[in-house]
């Protein structure tokens, strides 16, 4: 997988990775507003403490209209610079979806529209067929994960500029291929500094076990993505 197709399959798949919601049990609704007027007249819920999560309702169905996540001014993830928005939901079958998506991570910025739902009974044969330089691997959309014990939690190391004394980090992404039995096939680094906490990291996914994928009992070789945007707390 590439790195420009991880992160539109991320975004369009946003609630695998971008947590848009506080846990329940910290819930706690601290401003309502109102947004638009008439027809397009929408009710706002604003929760959360560092980061601002404002769930838009539509006034009169009461249905989702956007969820808009923010860090709030002053806050320790303002310069994480990760935001998202999405908007323009619309029906599919049971579920609403956003037709845009607007995600702001570190650097990187994604705005994605979607223009057509297309309802299908069965998929074209040719829908899932590999390119020609592809390869076929084992999967399934809801693997069981197996979390290794023995390693460590990874804490990133923080670097301290002697002549300001302020706090530096370092954005960086990473990509690995993973046996069956949780070793670790393949790891690159695929932007930022080989030094520092890339390097850290990237020697610890090598040599340590990783997640174990196991689809209808039988554990697959997988592919994973690491974008890790790390920045300096205001002094």
């Amino acid at each position: 997988m590439t790195l420009p197709m991880w992160s539109v399959s991320s975004i369009l798949f946003f609630s695998a990775v971008l947590p848009i919601a506080p846990p329940p049990s910290s819930v706690s609704v601290h401003k309502l507003s109102w947004l638009g007027d008439g027809a397009n007249r929408q009710i706002c819920a604003n929760v959360g403490e560092s980061v601002d999560h404002e769930f838009c309702f539509d006034a009169k169905t009461r249905e989702l209209m956007g969820i808009h996540t923010h860090p709030k001014a002053h806050s320790s993830a303002v310069n994480a610079a990760l935001a998202m928005d999405l908007t323009d939901y619309a029906n599919l079958g049971k579920m609403r979806h956003p037709q845009r998506l607007v995600r702001r991570t570190g650097p990187e910025s994604i705005d994605a529209t979607i223009e057509k739902w297309e309802s299908v009974q069965n998929f074209d044969e040719n829908v899932f067929a590999p390119l020609p330089n592809g390869t076929v691997w084992d999967w399934c959309s809801t693997p069981k994960i197996v979390m290794p014990t023995s390693n460590r939690p990874y804490v990133p190391l923080i670097n301290v500029d002697p002549m300001s004394g302020s706090l530096s980090f370092t954005y960086f992404g990473l990509y690995k291929v993973v046996r069956a039995d949780g070793t670790v096939k393949e790891a690159t680094l695929l932007f930022g500094s080989p030094n520092g906490p890339a390097k850290e990291l990237l020697d610890r996914q090598r040599h340590d076990r990783s997640a174990v994928f196991v689809c209808d009992g039988k554990p697959v070789e997988y592919e994973a993505m690491f974008v890790i945007w790390q920045t300096s707390p205001a002094h």
